[in-house]
């Protein structure tokens, strides 16, 4: 008996351990502006690495920031090489000379950004705290 209230205090001590440690992620913040200097406000930035392939995103903000999340927020990506993606459109509706409602969108930076495999942006997090900022075509 007394083995066994050993081994279940053994098991209630470390059972508050359990599951507490990092996820092993690194978090990644940035800004993402323009080459004529303007703020990309607003959009989606993806990171995406080929092996393993993981993938992580995050909002941008007005302010052209953002912050990484793979699962929950803000919880950043693994350390890794990643190729990169930003889509950034700002959206309107306006009416047509017959008074129809008419839907447009405009980009905010070049289209060739929207996909990894032509935006050639490209950025290395590292184990920590990394700031990956982004300077973007902007539309043509």
């Amino acid at each position: 008996m007394k083995q066994f209230s050993l081994l279940l205090f053994a098991v209630v001590a470390v059972m508050p351990l359990v599951g507490c440690g990092k996820s092993g992620n690194s978090t990644v913040t940035g800004t993402i502006t323009t080459t004529d200097g303007q703020v990309v406000s607003g959009g989606r930035i993806t990171f995406t690495s080929v092996s393993p392939p993981i993938s992580a995103s995050s909002r941008i903000a007005p302010d052209g920031t953002y912050e990484l999340s793979s699962v929950n927020p803000g919880d950043g990506a693994p350390a890794g090489h990643y190729q990169v993606a930003i889509v950034s459109k700002i959206s309107s509706v306006g009416g047509d000379r017959n008074g129809r409602s008419v839907a447009t969108s405009k980009s905010l930076v070049h289209e060739k950004y929207a996909d990894v495999q032509t935006s050639e942006l490209t950025a290395q997090v590292s184990p920590g705290s990394n700031t990956i900022d982004f300077k973007v075509e902007p539309p043509k």
